[in-house]
């Protein structure tokens, strides 16, 4: 029996959990005072072995493109002095945090019985984890030369720099689980040759570009598009091989369509290409990943959208109950056995960490209310940020582990 029990140890194919963490200061000072007590703290999630920093997402509030620049360098140099050769992956992203000038929410792993690798590639850190065969990567912060006003150059480079890492990794866009993209002044629009092109609609362009070209699988990864208070864009992705065991599915949300079955009506702008149609989003509204033991649910970016349409404009309590709602009913158990029979629904899934974005400052606190009764004392963040539609003003996204 003994050895039963250490040969399915040796061969089960894992799925990678992880745990998260908010880090806030605990007093509100200047940036540099905020940014110093955080970077402590960070250090200290580590001692003792226990846990080990795979991933951080850096939210701060500034004045103007050239004071993020500042404080965006500082940052990255002080990551790199104080991790040194194993920084792990990061992005600096300019979006307010609710009552402080920064917040970040950190990725850690147990590094018991897997191999972890912190790695570069062009300036960018990213982290590898193995296990048995099995490859995670988390990448951020990815976005080519800083303030390139045209969101569809900002977004090739961006792309371009997932693919390339991807591809020294010997992966593709075939294995990008979950994606975030942050989208500079995502709802404006400009004049192009006699068309009205909005800048989300520029990126979802460049997305079906590469998607077409280099992503062959079926389905999409779980994804969050936001805007930040900076043009151009960035991009965070979390890449996973193909394992024995595991399995990976496409779930669906029940009140809503599949974004990339979106009807013109509701696309923005025109088309770059005239005369042509605009694509719509492409993601999955959820991925989920299991195996015999584990399980893993991202939850894309969702909002107050039912079928295809905007609920509840101007009122931001109905949005919140209905993003609420939307987020239910993807994770009820009917649901995700009907997306993927293969799931043992009897594995309780719970929330680890949701990350909240608000159009307007003046709603956070009405936000926060209800998204405490509902999904309890769990590591949250919120930030202030434009969401893809003008008259949405919240989105939640989520991750849920068994």
């Amino acid at each position: 029996m003994l050895l039963l029990l250490i040969l399915i140890n040796k061969y089960r194919m894992p799925v990678f959990n992880n745990s998260y963490e908010i880090i806030l200061p605990f007093s509100i000072g200047d940036f540099y005072s905020e940014w110093n007590e955080c970077l402590e703290r960070m250090k200290y999630l580590e001692k003792g072995g226990r846990n080990r920093i795979v991933k951080m997402n850096i939210f701060l509030d500034s004045v103007d493109v050239e004071d993020f620049i500042r404080k965006k360098s500082i940052i990255a140099s002080d990551l790199v002095s104080t991790f040194g050769d194993s920084c792990p992956s990061f992005g600096i992203l300019p979006n307010k945090p609710e009552k402080t000038n920064i917040a970040i929410e950190v990725t850690l792993v147990n590094p018991a019985d897997i191999e972890l690798y912190y790695r570069k590639y062009n300036g960018y850190n990213y982290t590898v984890i193995e296990k048995s065969g099995c490859r995670k990567i988390f990448a951020n912060g990815l976005a080519g030369p800083d303030h390139v006003s045209d969101t569809g150059d900002a977004a090739r480079n961006a792309f371009e720099i997932a693919y390339r890492i991807l591809l020294t990794e010997n992966m593709t866009f075939n294995h990008i689980i979950r994606q975030w993209n942050y989208i500079g002044n995502i709802l404006s629009t400009h004049a192009d040759n006699n068309t009205i092109i909005q800048r989300y609609q520029a990126f979802n362009e460049v997305r079906h570009d590469y998607y077409s070209r280099y992503r062959s699988v079926q389905g999409y990864p779980a994804a969050t598009g936001i805007g930040m208070n900076y043009d151009g864009m960035m991009i965070d992705f979390v890449a996973m091989t193909p394992c024995e065991g595991v399995e990976i599915a496409s779930i669906f949300n029940p009140n809503q369509l599949n974004p990339y079955a979106y009807e013109q009506k509701v696309l923005v702008g025109d088309s770059p290409i005239r005369s042509g149609k605009k694509n719509p989003p492409m993601f999955d509204r959820g991925k989920l990943i299991f195996d015999r033991e584990n399980a893993v649910l991202f939850v894309s970016g969702t909002a107050s959208v039912f079928g295809q349409e905007t609920i509840g404009s101007g009122d931001v309590r109905k949005q919140v109950k209905v993003t609420i709602s939307n987020i239910k009913a993807l994770i009820e158990p009917e649901n995700l056995i009907r997306n993927c029979k293969q799931f043992d629904a009897s594995d309780s899934l719970k929330y680890k960490r949701i990350r909240v974005y608000v159009k307007n400052q003046s709603d956070f606190e009405l936000i926060r209310s209800e998204c405490m009764d509902y999904f309890g004392d769990i590591p949250a963040l919120y930030l202030q940020a434009d969401i893809c539609r003008d008259d949405l003003l919240v989105e939640i996204e989520a991750v849920l582990q068994s």
